[in-house]
């Protein structure tokens, strides 16, 4: 009787659970071993029509808004809400965050500004203003911490090859010059222009002089009454401009080095004495005024011998050799060559960069 009542029992659940695989609403029939997502939604609509229960509600429109309506509504900040980003991101850490993704968050926010969209500028130009603009933006942003202070200087110490090569592929390199010499205002030094990647990518000549001009005026401004002809010594020996360097070191009574400067160093005996003068400077660690001598006593392997091996800047030394090459000085386009393949390249295959090789 026993073994009867289980088999009654058995056949009496048999057709539940029949019912129950037959059902198409449930979690197995509908997903089962199926990794194909459009199939399962698929399968679920159907069973939504085959049911008597009602699908799920679509949520409302005031509490959230739909993919296909967010990629076709464009989202903008207004005035009030991006000066609330910004004070909230100059104040408090955001998670996930590293100290220098947040200076470029608020630089985002603050100084994307017109230049990627400017009319007067090729593919090339734009993008490279873009990064530039950023890169300019982030330099202008002043953190209280100097812990942050320093992560930010390593990591935007130098723009990134990618961006040279697009101002390198430019044909509105004299724009580009224009603008990021707007951009640097009384900032503009040989740093600022270094780091912006001059010397990898500059080769419009009357663009390379314009920043050789703007240059030392820049530097005597900021310097006021108490001139120093010393910082500016170099740009005027790569202008040629001799006597002005001259009269400047006279105006500040240093007569030795003015009566120098006054002779033609380019011939004998003027040369020779330029030339001692120039290493007895390197001895004394005055690098660039070592490099002028050099160059106005048309040493141009020697002034780019100093910019590579004691001053460890080899975009200096390749705008240098680059305008004396424009103004005639043979000797300075096989120095040019000789830092690109024995400096740049190196320095591009052992970093693994593809973009400055």
């Amino acid at each position: 009787d026993a073994s009867n009542g289980r088999q009654d029992s058995n056949q009496a659940k048999a057709p539940d659970a029949a019912k129950t695989e037959a059902t198409p609403s449930t979690a197995e029939s509908l997903f089962g071993d199926d990794y194909d997502i459009s199939a399962r939604l698929a399968r679920l609509r159907s069973a939504w029509q085959d049911s008597d229960d009602e699908p799920p509600e679509a949520p409302a429109q005031n509490d959230c808004t739909s993919l296909d309506a967010s990629a076709e509504t464009s989202w903008e900040l207004n005035q009030a809400e991006a000066e609330q980003l910004a004070a909230l991101l100059q104040t408090r850490r955001l998670p996930l965050v590293s100290p220098h993704e947040q200076p470029l968050l608020l630089a985002l926010l603050q100084d994307i500004g017109a230049a990627p969209t400017a009319s007067d500028l090729d593919e090339c130009g734009r993008r490279y203003m873009q990064a530039y603009e950023i890169h300019a933006a982030i330099n202008r942003q002043h953190i209280s911490r100097s812990s942050v202070a320093r992560e930010r200087a390593a990591v935007m110490q130098h723009m990134s090859s990618e961006d040279c090569c697009w101002a390198l592929h430019s044909e509105c390199q004299g724009t580009i010059v224009h603008k990021m010499l707007k951009s640097l205002g009384s900032d503009l030094d040989w740093p600022a222009l270094r780091s912006a990647g001059l010397g990898i990518w500059i080769k419009d000549m009357a663009a390379l002089k314009t920043v050789l001009e703007a240059l030392p005026r820049s530097i005597i401004k900021k310097q006021g009454q108490d001139i120093k002809p010393e910082a500016v010594a170099l740009w005027y020996a790569v202008l040629g401009r001799r006597t002005l360097l001259a009269a400047l070191y006279r105006q500040q009574k240093q007569e030795r080095v003015a009566d120098l400067l006054s002779k033609d160093l380019a011939e004998d005996p003027w040369r020779t004495k330029a030339q001692k003068n120039a290493f007895e400077l390197i001895r004394q660690r005055r690098f660039e005024l070592a490099c002028a001598f050099f160059i106005f006593a048309r040493s141009s392997r020697d002034a780019v011998e100093v910019c590579v091996r004691y001053m460890d800047d080899w975009p200096l030394a390749a705008v240098v050799a680059q305008h004396l090459r424009a103004g005639g000085d043979e000797e300075a386009g096989v120095e040019l060559r000789r830092v690109l393949l024995d400096d740049l390249q190196p320095l591009a295959t052992h970093a693994g960069d593809p973009w400055l090789a």
